[in-house]
This record gives C-alpha cells, sequence and structure tokens, in this order.
C-alpha cells in the first residue's frame, strides 16, 4: 500500500488530505502527539483549524487526550480501524506506552516532520522488505528482540522504533537516526551500537544521525562511538574468563572503597592476582560497565565483541531538536 493510498483511506472517515497525511505519520512513526505538530504538518498558524481538528478526532473517539502538568495536552491515536485502513492493525503505536517511550515518540515524529524530503522507513515490514529484498541482508544480522505472547514466542525486528531514511536519489544509501532524550547516561547509546553492529558492518557506509536537544550530548556520544569502532579494528584482542571477570568486580568494588575486611585470605590473595591479570584500560571499561548495567551489560558487550569481525564505516551525524518535550508528570483523567 502507497503512501498515497494510506492518506486516502484515512481520508474515508472524514478527514481533510492535510489532516490524513498528519494522522498517517501519527500512526507510522509515533501514536502519539501534540497540537504543534499538527499545525507544523498542516502548515498552519494556532487557532480554530488546530481546535476543529482536535475535536473532531476526540469526539470520535479515534485519539483520547492525555493532560500532563503545567495543563498540557497530549494526544493518543489509538482507533483500530485507521490502524487497520493503512495496514497497520497490530502497530504498537497505538498502545499507551510509558512517558520515557512517549517522549522518544514525540521526537522522532519531530525530526520525520522537519525532513519531508526523505523516504523513511516507517514499519518493521517496510525495513524488512528492503533489506531483505534490495540489500539481500540476512535475519540474524538485524536488531531482534523475542517476545512471548500467550505462550508463543515472537521475534520483532527495529523494536526501538528510531526513523531509518533512504537518500532521494541512491536506495544504497541509508540513515539510521538514534534518538537520545537526554534522560539516560551513554550506557543506551552503547547498547544500540552492540544491537545494530552486525548490521552496520555488512552494509559498508551508512550515516548514522544522533537526534537530540542537548549538543552537549553528541560529544560524548561521539567519543563512545569512536571507542566501538577501535574496539571493532583491534584483531589481537585477548579472550576474557567472563565467570572469572565477573567474580572479580564485586571485590574489586570492594577494594574501590576500602571495605575488603569481609574477604578472606584465599579471597584477598584472589583478588590481588585478579587485579593483576585484569589491569588496562579495556577491563577499567568493563568494569565501569558492570558498575552501570551488572553481570548482563559484560556479558553483552563481550559477546558483541567477540563477533566483531569487520571495521564499521559511520558518518556521525547531529541533529537538534529545539522543542520542550519536558512535559511529564502526574497524569490527570481527562473528559
Amino acid at each position: 500500500m502507497t503512501a498515497e493510498h494510506q492518506v486516502r483511506a484515512i481520508q474515508d472517515f472524514g478527514y481533510s488530505q492535510a489532516e490524513a497525511r498528519f494522522l498517517r505519520l501519527v500512526a507510522l512513526h509515533s501514536g502519539y502527539f501534540v497540537r504543534r505538530q499538527f499545525l507544523r504538518s498542516a502548515d498552519c498558524d494556532h487557532g480554530k483549524r488546530a481546535q476543529d481538528f482536535i475535536d473532531k478526532l476526540t469526539a470520535r473517539k479515534h485519539a483520547c487526550r492525555e493532560i500532563y502538568r503545567e495543563d498540557r495536552h497530549l494526544y493518543r491515536l489509538h482507533y483500530r480501524p485507521i490502524y487497520a485502513a493503512i495496514g497497520e492493525e497490530d502497530n504498537r503505536n497505538r498502545r499507551e506506552h510509558q512517558p520515557a517511550t512517549i517522549r522518544v515518540r514525540l521526537m522522532g515524529l519531530d525530526f520525520v516532520l522537519e525532513h519531508p524530503e526523505h523516504r523513511f522507513l516507517a514499519t518493521e515490514q517496510e525495513k524488512l522488505r528492503y533489506f531483505f529484498e534490495e540489500r539481500k541482508i540476512e535475519a540474524d544480522l538485524l536488531p531482534a528482540r523475542a517476545f512471548c505472547v500467550k505462550g508463543v514466542f515472537l521475534t520483532r525486528h527495529f523494536v526501538d522504533g528510531f526513523p531509518l531514511f533512504l537518500s532521494s536519489a541512491d536506495s544504497s544509501g541509508i540513515t539510521f537516526c538514534y534518538i537520545d532524550d537526554g534522560q539516560f547516561s551513554n550506557a543506551a547509546f552503547r547498547s544500540y551500537l552492540r544491537q545494530y553492529h552486525r548490521l552496520f558492518r555488512v552494509l559498508g557506509p551508512i550515516t548514522l544521525s544522533f537526534v537530540t536537544q542537548h549538543e552537549h550530548r553528541f560529544e560524548a556520544a561521539d567519543k563512545a562511538l569512536r571507542r566501538f569502532c577501535e574496539r571493532l579494528s583491534d584483531p589481537a584482542r585477548p579472550p576474557v574468563d567472563v565467570n572469572r571477570l565477573l567474580a572479580h568486580f564485586p571485590h574489586r568494588s570492594l577494594w574501590d572503597r576500602r571495605e575488603t575486611r569481609s574477604l578472606n585470605k584465599v579471597q584477598i590473595d584472589r583478588l590481588a592476582e585478579n587485579l593483576r591479570a585484569f589491569d588496562g584500560p579495556r577491563y577499567t571499561r568493563l568494569y565501569e560497565l558492570w558498575l552501570q548495567e551488572g553481570d548482563d551489560g559484560v556479558r553483552a558487550e563481550l559477546a558483541a565483541e567477540n563477533e566483531m569481525q569487520l571495521s564499521v564505516n559511520v558518518n556521525f551525524t547531529l541533529s537538534i531538536l529545539e522543542h520542550d518535550y519536558d512535559v511529564f508528570g502526574t497524569l490527570q483523567a481527562a473528559s
């Protein structure tokens, strides 16, 4: 189904072409929107047109209003028949989400609205079709997550929902986006790189756009990306005894805090031996990762290192969103 077919399908619910185009973008990229985003999409000023559109949506129960702090209104497009009309009946965007997820979705929608010239791959099926049919990529190279639904395990790809678009001149020119909502440390970005590194390395040159409100966040992310790429190009990296390393880190934590009185002589001797064995920048980085993400974070990092054979060619760019997303407080009931 083409974009124009989807727009016409939404128009059948009683919306103008401009309204239908906006609702299509909301359904495919976010599920949520705020008033200013409709105004941007429809290229109109504040006033009756926006209010009429919102009143129509809520009166027909196609969307619901959620009121957050300082009386800021947020709208969720939840009407299943609209999603079904565009071939996305089971799209997870129509569901309720936590504030952190909503903030990221709103940022992603803003990025899409600010770049109408791009050809976005909005849905999981569009992305799979592109990578399978046009790029001949194998499924196990794509970022994926397993879910258990009613006792059945399902695999979904690209679950982060971040924008992904193709060059208008060359469909092999692809840009990935990472949405940084500014609420978390760089651990989330490192996790993203671990999920995508296998795909990045087989695609050749790609562009990764760091989408954020805060320019200073880009510098830290750029350092994390450069360290990631340096590890890819280090063929002499020695193997790690993961179990020994993870048994060592709690004792190293006691050592750093000068609280080793609880350790017996055997443990003290082993700690001294491990401090020598696990010395250097690599183990310091893994220790810092363990402090932030625990055993699972270290295991995931080492598993990713073991798979990293080829270098990654990434053009890292910055995209600033100059909007206020700090709207979430105590949710109030809305009429």
